[in-house]
């Protein structure tokens, strides 16, 4: 299950630069510490967070890095707006380590527990994820405890077999992303997505479907089935914007949520073709998808139409459901050629 990281530059980054930084045994907690707040918004602010925290404090510091969670992580536990069933969390202390192995040992001071103390990481490094040093260490943040490692390698050997090739990626983001007020992004049609992928590759019928809206699945069923063969997991989904802001745990299960999205990650390798709109979710996909090879294996085709963020843009879920109808009445739908797999 354990095999040596065979490529040497990120063996010795992962050792000589993050570990080494975090397990200083010269300042080993003795000196100050950097630390950084647990946001707890989305899966890619959450944890890109932590890894620019951590690449700063080892990169730039030098200093030993921490992060500090204040009640707990919503991939833990749900937020309480969102809490209807009042769920203890994962674990104890309600944080990315009941997940993830440790950072290092060192604790965060009570006087730093508190936002406006916290240092804020200014690398960009969800714009560096497509190169190495951002991508090994959003990997090095995120090493699984060996109970997620069992979990993931079960789910994964049991969905992967569904997943047909060649295949293209499609990932659909909505839920909240109208809810932005000035920053909200679009609502796209599903035709929109096939249409950028049919500019390159008019040959591929593979879609693995990917999106946190279950209209999407169900629009995608309608209209598109005769045409391709629809890949997608079965899980619990928002309707549209139905799930309000920033509630990311549909199925009232972080443990799911949290292996559904690991398990994303490791199945997204057997495609070779990306479509996607703007989300920063969507560029850790890509990240996996390209993993240590040359980019140029996987074909990325970002859908892009007027600003990628704008207030008009909160009204296009509507927009989308009124399109939909009109298609409908002109009985331009399909259905038929789908696979489904289950997550459990």
């Amino acid at each position: 299950c354990f095999t040596p990281i065979a490529n040497s530059t990120k063996s010795s980054f992962f050792k000589d630069t993050l570990y080494a930084n975090q397990y200083n045994q010269t300042t080993l907690c003795n000196t100050t510490i950097m630390s950084t707040y647990m946001w707890s918004s989305g899966w890619c602010s959450d944890v890109s967070h932590v890894a620019k925290g951590l690449l700063e404090s080892a990169t730039i510091h030098h200093k030993p890095f921490q992060v500090w969670t204040g009640e707990h992580w919503h991939y833990t536990r749900p937020k309480k707006a969102h809490n209807k069933d009042h769920l203890q969390p994962v674990c104890p202390t309600g944080d990315m380590y009941c997940y993830f192995l440790p950072l290092g040992p060192c604790a965060v001071p009570l006087q730093d527990k508190q936002p406006g103390a916290s240092f804020n990481p200014t690398l960009l490094l969800p714009h560096e994820l497509e190169q190495s040093i951002g991508k090994w260490t959003l990997e090095y943040v995120t090493r699984p405890q060996q109970w997620l490692r069992n979990a993931l390698y079960q789910n994964v050997a049991k969905l992967s077999p569904a997943i047909q090739t060649p295949c293209a990626v499609v990932h659909v983001r909505r839920s909240d992303v109208v809810l932005h007020q000035g920053s909200s992004r679009k609502y796209f049609a599903i035709q929109d997505y096939l249409t950028k992928l049919n500019e390159s590759r008019p040959d591929l019928k593979n879609i693995f479907l990917l999106t946190d809206d279950a209209n999407a699945i169900d629009e995608a069923i309608e209209f598109h089935s005769d045409d391709y063969h629809l890949m997608y997991l079965n899980r619990t989904r928002h309707r549209g914007s139905s799930g309000g802001w920033e509630n990311q745990i549909p199925s009232n299960s972080p443990k799911f949520e949290t292996i559904t999205i690991l398990s994303i990650f490791r199945l997204v390798k057997k495609c070779n073709v990306f479509v996607h709109s703007a989300s920063g979710f969507a560029d850790i996909i890509y990240s996996h998808m390209v993993g240590n090879t040359d980019e140029q294996d996987v074909l990325r085709l970002i859908l892009s139409k007027g600003d990628v963020m704008h207030a008009n843009n909160s009204k296009t879920e509507q927009t989308l459901q009124l399109q939909l109808k009109n298609r409908r009445k002109n009985n331009t739908h399909h259905n038929g050629n789908t696979t489904t797999t289950t997550t459990d």
